[in-house]
């Protein structure tokens, strides 16, 4: 290949790479930091918590979202122990 082929084709990849990054976060899609992460987990306990029966501002929903939250820790923590994680 060309010096001049090599040059547009990786003009050309990172022209593509800069449109996805600057399409993604306008379509909606959400990011995958640790934030997001952490939002996403206070949702899903919120909504567990809900289904069990616990009102949202209750004492029992904040140790239920506790509890939650030692569940998934133990979990990876067996899933590291094994080298599944």
């Amino acid at each position: 290949m060309s010096e001049g082929k090599a040059a547009l084709l990786v003009g050309a990849i990172a022209g593509v790479l800069l449109a996805v990054a600057v399409a993604l976060p306008s379509s909606g899609v959400q990011p995958y930091g640790d934030v997001a992460i952490e939002k996403q987990l206070a949702r899903e306990d919120s909504a567990v918590c809900t289904k069990l029966g616990f009102a949202t501002a209750d004492k029992g929903s904040v140790r239920c979202a506790d509890e939650l939250t030692n569940l998934r820790q133990r979990s990876e923590r067996v899933l590291i122990a094994n080298g599944w994680f």
